[in-house]
């Protein structure tokens, strides 16, 4: 795709999967900006709002998990 008409979007996703965009993607995690008329504006500009999941998961085949919760009421 022409990088001239790639979207906010389509740039930063590029980047995340490991590509090359030669314009900077605006970004921010969802959890650093407050929803307000800034936001809105910026939004408006190019700002793409990515919301944080785990890239990766964990097995533990063969394991059993305990969990244990006690309060230490000293003090």
């Amino acid at each position: 795709m022409n990088e001239n008409h790639m979207t906010p979007h389509k740039r930063v996703m590029t980047v995340l999967h490991g590509g090359y965009s030669r314009k900077i993607p605006f970004a921010v995690y969802e959890n650093k900006i407050p929803q307000c008329f800034a936001e809105r504006k910026l939004r408006n500009r190019g700002l793409c709002i990515v919301q944080r999941t785990a890239s990766y998961k964990i097995y533990y085949p063969n394991v059993g998990i305990k969990e244990y919760h006690y309060c230490d009421e000293k003090g």
